[in-house]
């Protein structure tokens, strides 16, 4: 990603409000807004401590390379980051169009218009696989200034 989209990906991102510590109003609205707060007097910084769920790349014999859980999670804990190369929309259809139909996709919608391409560099994210009735949904939460992509759970999930 060059230095021109950077900053034009910069300037969509919200800023933070200082977080006048746990339950403010400051913070309820930085949790609100999915933007993790900076100064460290609260625990809205989930994504800034580190995730803590430890998944697995695991081998699914009718679908294929998946993520695995090996812990029980609640429902709206962030269980990983989508991480990827961000791609502005010409050179996502240029690389969508010259795939062979073999290779597995991982692109991922991020900001209008612009696609994190996981396929090179991503993280155990882009293993997640589609379902019909999904346990996890992708959202967008600021962490210091910068748009990320974080998987969340919609439900209560256990180990498997």
């Amino acid at each position: 990603m060059n230095a021109e989209v950077r900053r034009r990906l910069k300037r969509m991102d919200p800023p933070a409000e200082l977080c006048e510590g746990e339950g403010s109003e400051s913070c309820l609205r930085n949790r609100g807004s999915e933007i993790e707060c900076e100064n460290g007097v609260c625990s809205n910084r989930v994504v800034q401590r580190g995730l803590r769920v430890p998944t697995e790349a695991w081998w699914y014999k009718e679908k294929g390379w998946g993520l695995r859980l090996l812990k029980d999670v609640e429902k709206d804990e962030i269980v990983e980051r989508y991480v990827g190369e961000v791609l502005e929309p010409d050179e996502f259809w240029s690389r969508f169009k010259n795939m062979t139909g073999d290779e597995p996709v991982y692109f991922c919608e991020f900001v209008q218009g612009f696609i994190i391409d996981a396929g090179a560099k991503g993280s155990f994210a882009r293993l997640i696989n589609h379902s019909c009735e999904p346990s996890a949904v992708f959202r967008h939460r600021t962490v210091k200034g910068t748009r990320q992509v974080v998987v969340s759970m919609l439900r209560d999930a256990c180990k498997g």
